[in-house]
């Protein structure tokens, strides 16, 4: 009960301050579906991240998460995400910017359903705290409720396989309101020796509940699918460096972006 209480509080607290980056498929797709290795310790991860936008306008993004929480032991955890963004315009006349966008706040909690099986629930919210960087309306603007389950095998084996499937809320703003998506992420990797594991990963987005402009419903909503990999590379036992690569393949309402990151993951005991 006084594990469930700090949570609850953390939560509470961090929504204070709290929200996204936007992606085509958000950051929060990208979680870790384990339970925690370092009980007791702050965990940070910074990433560095190009995003492409391969329309017409040639617009893309540098993107710089930077993810914090706390791991109360192997199955209880906090963390939220400040989302640093550089935004560079394909468009004559229109400026590139640097800005803030919104945080991310998340929670989970991850027990063994078997020995070398968890699965257990997570729960986000994003809160629209960032700054505004001159543009219209848009999915960042608003706050957002994000409902996933988490479900990890391979705790004692080289093989390993990640699943996420969820469901994003979006709230409305302005009589505007962005689709709501039901999300699967899976990434089925090998952990080549303790030091080194590669992951191909396979998402897919579909706006269940539509979006809505002054009340009507938007009808091309688009599906998202996504297909890239993963890369981790422990350098000590709570120091990683990650990188991770997406396509989109999208569907006829939408363009063909690419996706590359690198960052450190690092757990601090307390």
């Amino acid at each position: 009960m006084n594990k469930l209480i700090v949570f609850s509080t953390l939560l509470v607290f961090a929504g204070i301050a709290s929200a996204s980056a936007v992606f085509y498929h958000d950051v929060i797709t990208f979680e870790n579906c384990a339970q925690n290795h370092t009980p007791k310790a702050v965990i940070t991860n910074g990433y560095f991240i190009y995003y492409k936008a391969k329309a017409d306008t040639g617009d893309s993004y540098i993107y710089f998460p930077i993810h914090v929480g706390y791991a109360f032991d192997e199955r209880w955890s906090a963390s939220f995400i400040m989302p640093l963004e550089y935004y560079m315009s394909g468009t004559a006349g229109i400026d590139n910017e640097f800005y803030l966008n919104n945080l991310w706040i998340k929670g989970k909690f991850i027990p063994m359903l078997k020995p070398n099986i968890s699965v257990g629930p997570r729960i986000a919210f994003r809160l629209p705290i960032g700054t505004d960087r001159g543009t219209d309306y848009g999915p960042e603007d608003c706050m957002a409720i994000d409902f996933a389950g988490l479900f990890h095998m391979g705790y004692t084996t080289a093989f390993k396989l990640d699943a996420q499937i969820g469901m994003t809320l979006e709230m409305a703003k302005n009589n505007v309101k962005d689709p709501s998506p039901f999300y699967f992420v899976a990434e089925y990797g090998y952990e080549f020796n303790p030091k080194m594991s590669f992951s191909g990963v396979f998402g897919v987005a579909i706006p269940v509940i539509k979006g809505e402009t002054a009340g009507v419903q938007n009808p091309n909503d688009p599906k998202e699918y996504w297909v890239g990999e993963k890369f981790n590379w422990k350098l000590s036992p709570n120091v990683t460096i990650n990188e991770v690569f997406s396509y989109r393949l999208g569907d006829s309402n939408t363009t063909k972006d690419i996706y590359f990151g690198a960052g450190v993951t690092a757990n601090i005991p307390m």
